[in-house]
């Protein structure tokens, strides 16, 4: 069966997400064969976590007081949209306060502003092919994965994508 899903576009995708553990930005700027940058459409500068995102990030340790949400899409330098986008980070997690400062107040996609740190990987959390799915705008989604970003031993987000179907089908079929 895992074999099966690997005949198309999206199930390359979800082999490509299991087997690295890149941020998900380094893999679709991989895959665009150019930059990509997030378009932020709303954030939450301050937010109380869920019981659920407390056990992910491992809220009892330090740094976990404030937690910051940002939602959007990650968009090709040409303008098109590539996927819908939510992230959780924890800025007290984040040893740069310039890091800290391009999350708050630009569009930086999470990945790259963290991906000045040697020790940054991603823990792949899930990834499911969504046949039928449509995004926020009603766009055909093809993916929809989501990872924890670790700096160290310490998780210090977590990130949600929804992967737009004809991204996936123009660069993996």
């Amino acid at each position: 069966m895992g074999d099966l899903i690997t005949l198309s576009a999206p199930g390359e995708l979800v082999r490509l997400l299991e087997e690295n553990d890149t941020t998900f930005t380094a893999l679709a700027e991989k895959l665009a064969g150019c930059p990509v940058e997030a378009e932020i459409t709303a954030r939450f500068g301050e937010t109380c976590l869920t019981s659920y995102e407390r056990k992910m990030l491992l809220a009892s340790l330090a740094g976990a007081e404030t937690a910051c949400w940002r939602s959007g899409f990650l968009r090709m330098e040409d303008g098109r949209r590539i996927a819908d986008i939510q992230s959780l980070y924890l800025p007290g997690r984040i040893p740069d306060a310039e890091v800290r400062d391009l999350l708050a107040h630009t569009g930086i996609p999470l990945g790259k502003a963290l991906e000045r740190y040697e020790d940054l990987h991603r823990e792949q959390l899930t990834a499911d092919v969504t046949p039928g799915e449509r995004g926020a705008l009603g766009v055909r989604l093809a993916v929809r994965c989501s990872g924890r970003l670790w700096l160290g031993g310490s998780p210090v987000a977590l990130a949600i994508e929804g992967v737009h179907a004809w991204f996936c089908e123009a660069k993996l079929w």
